[in-house]
């Protein structure tokens, strides 16, 4: 089996470090590319580089590493990214992990934990002016969403929180990744009425915005955010 996989804010190609050798014993080629303004991908330089756009250059880079048939898995924007690229004809199915939230048995309000969204969506180069100015505020802004968003029985590993902060850092990507949700807040994914399509939940958090889904695995145990945490579940959901 082949497939791309998309991260997003504040993840990178590092969440994957854990799970591609289960992957790739399983047999998958596994394509991992960084999103436009993300890690070592270039900067766009110019408006335009929204959801939609994104999709289409996968499927170019799939068409061009010779892939003909292929599937798509996605955390977060990366949902979006793959749930836009299943509408290419190439696609076979998709497999998606929404947006996140805790409960609301944990106490959780939405109304706490949109500002970063608001900011990035409205703001996003003012942010991003700090952020790569000063080492402590981009471990602030980006170590708190990792740390709220982990399962607190699994806390993600301090390298692995670590190597996120130094791919961000060292790459200057702050405001170009914060830019996509400026350039997405109005793309429409479309319907996948034909697509093959599955969702990883896990018991403690609770999907956003993610009606496209048409099924799901529950771990009974729970689980934690993309791949820091759990990913013999979400390689084994992959496989499967």
């Amino acid at each position: 089996m082949i497939e791309p996989f998309t991260l997003a804010w504040p993840g990178s190609v590092v969440e994957y470090l854990d799970v591609l050798p289960l992957l790739v014993d399983a047999g998958f080629h596994c394509v991992i590319p960084s999103l436009p303004g993300f890690g070592w991908s270039g900067k766009p330089s110019e408006p335009g580089w929204g959801v939609a756009r994104i999709a289409a250059a996968w499927a170019e880079l799939m068409a061009r590493l010779g892939y003909e048939r292929y599937g798509a898995q996605g955390t977060d924007w990366g949902t979006s990214v793959s749930a836009a690229l299943g509408r290419h004809g190439a696609v076979a199915g998709i497999h998606l992990m929404p947006p996140l939230a805790p409960t609301a048995a944990a106490g959780w309000q939405p109304d706490e934990d949109a500002g970063y969204s608001t900011q990035h969506r409205t703001r996003p180069q003012t942010v991003g002016y700090a952020l790569t100015d000063s080492p402590a505020g981009l471990a602030a802004w980006i170590g708190e969403k990792l740390d709220t968003w982990a399962d607190p029985r699994s806390p993600i590993p301090e390298r692995r929180v670590l190597d996120t902060l130094t791919v961000y850092w060292l790459t200057g990507t702050a405001a170009s990744s914060a830019r996509l949700y400026w350039e997405s807040a109005g793309d429409e994914c479309g319907r996948l009425k034909w697509a093959r399509c599955g969702r990883l939940k896990w018991p403690h958090l609770r999907p956003i915005a993610a009606g496209l889904l048409r099924a799901h695995r529950a771990r009974a145990d729970g689980g934690g955010r993309d791949g820091f945490q759990d990913g013999d579940v979400r390689a084994d959901q992959a496989r499967s």
